[in-house]
């Protein structure tokens, strides 16, 4: 029997400003890649706390670097992955990635891995050094599970693969490298909050086996207080035993 895993990928730009639009999306799905949650790892627990229904795997900031509360600077980055509890059986946490890159294995047949990154934007000195780094890393991850599981990976790539500039060229290379189906949608994922851009450098990215029931942007939401908007996805899967997944309601496209 198949089911169907209704995911949604979104960079948040702070989980606690923005949480009363992720409490709203999370009625619709039953799994929610962020990026930009900008919560130290001390803070995890406001996520945890505000979605009481969902269970947490998260990357902080300062993972590597702990920072005192009586520190603390405003928050940056952060990656998580957010599962409802009714299939808190079916998901496993992996250690793998960076403080940029997080990763769980859904238990079906074949098993999922599902990868949530958030790559590094452009404007700093070392900006392109850290790019090349974090995506060898996830690359690495993609090649030492993709002949066993079936990868999707929801990310803010802060590059594009409509574009051509030699950051976009990084991103062509990985897609190729690993293999991966892009979601092929061509509409604005990122609009500046003054509207002077527009782009699409957000991304579910897959390979050739998965079953890609649904994939779509969101439509634009008063409540959003971020300048990017979600894209929704639903996996149809064979679960390793039997679940009632329940959602809510539907995503409006």
């Amino acid at each position: 029997m198949l089911n169907d895993i209704d995911i949604i990928s979104f960079n948040i730009e702070g989980a606690v400003g923005n949480m009363v639009y992720l409490s709203e999306i999370s009625k619709c799905c039953s799994i929610i890649c962020l990026q930009e949650h900008w919560l130290y790892r001390f803070e995890i627990d406001k996520l945890e706390n505000s979605l009481k229904d969902f269970k947490v795997h998260a990357k902080c900031d300062d993972d590597y670097e702990p920072i005192q509360s009586f520190q603390r600077p405003r928050g940056k980055g952060g990656v998580a992955i957010l599962w409802h509890k009714n299939i808190d059986k079916h998901v496993k946490t992996l250690d793998e990635g960076s403080e940029r890159i997080v990763c769980v294995e859904i238990s079906s047949d074949p098993p999922t891995l599902l990868i949530c990154s958030y790559l590094p934007t452009r404007g700093y000195k070392t900006s392109r050094e850290e790019y090349i780094y974090q995506i060898s890393i996830l690359e690495a991850v993609v090649h030492k599970y993709q002949d066993t599981h079936n990868i999707v990976i929801c990310s803010d790539c802060n590059a594009s693969l409509l574009r051509d500039s030699n950051w976009d060229e990084m991103l062509k290379n990985f897609v190729k490298n690993c293999a991966l189906k892009d979601d092929n949608i061509s509409d604005a994922t990122f609009i500046h909050h003054a509207n002077k851009a527009k782009s699409k450098i957000d991304y579910v990215l897959f390979s050739d086996l998965v079953n890609m029931k649904h994939l779509f942007t969101l439509d634009q939401h008063f409540a959003n207080t971020s300048s990017h908007i979600p894209i929704f996805c639903s996996l149809s899967i064979k679960l390793k035993s039997t679940t009632n997944i329940v959602t809510n309601k539907q995503c409006a496209k």
